[in-house]
């Protein structure tokens, strides 16, 4: 994609003819509504969409017949507010930057890529998510992961957008099985719901 401005919503279908697909950018994206990348017919297709772009309204990332997501990346340069991001129903692996706004994920099922989530604002959820791999929250403020369906199968770590610092938090993680930690950084409250075994 170069760059592109759409008043309402926007949608790229991608994969259709089952040759080649996936999405990637050399400008900068803006759209007012929805913006929808869809995954069709070919399998293990990427996106890469790391831009300055601008997501005004909610993000959604799906398929259509035999069509997957192998790995996701993509970054929101929206100021303020919350940028809702949607996610297929399982995809290999996940890496969101919204440096300067809060976020709030649906559900989807992740693979070994594992989720990497960075955000100058507070982290919530609209689904349970499943990760295999490794779940790294880099977050300025709060972390809010409280569906009780999530499995965090990797290990769960914790810091602020640059990386280096504390989350202010509060940080809240809920797992439907074991829990692992990583490296979890806050100078908020941490809140750890495992239930079964919570591993330090």
């Amino acid at each position: 994609l170069g760059n592109v401005i759409a008043t309402d919503e926007f949608t790229a279908v991608t994969g259709v003819g089952g040759i080649s697909g996936g999405v990637t950018q050399s400008g900068v994206v803006e759209v007012l509504g929805t913006a929808r990348f869809t995954a069709q017919t070919l399998p293990g297709q990427t996106a890469t969409l790391n831009g300055n772009n601008l997501f005004r309204g909610l993000l959604v990332f799906d398929t259509q017949g035999a069509g997957t997501w192998s790995s996701i990346a993509a970054t929101n340069a929206v100021s303020g507010g919350t940028s809702g991001i949607t996610l297929p129903a399982s995809v290999g692996t996940v890496v969101l930057s919204v440096p300067n706004a809060n976020v709030a994920i649906g559900g989807s099922s992740i693979g070994a890529g594992g989720l990497s989530v960075a955000t100058g604002g507070n982290l919530s959820q609209s689904g349970a998510l499943t990760v295999a791999g490794a779940t790294q929250l880099n977050v300025t403020g709060q972390v809010s992961l409280t569906n009780a369906s999530n499995n965090f199968i990797g290990s769960v770590s914790v810091a602020d957008l640059a990386g280096s610092g504390a989350a202010t938090g509060p940080v809240v993680i809920t797992d439907a099985n074991t829990l692992t930690l990583g490296s979890v950084a806050t100078s908020g409250s941490l809140t750890l719901n495992a239930a079964t075994d919570l591993s330090l």
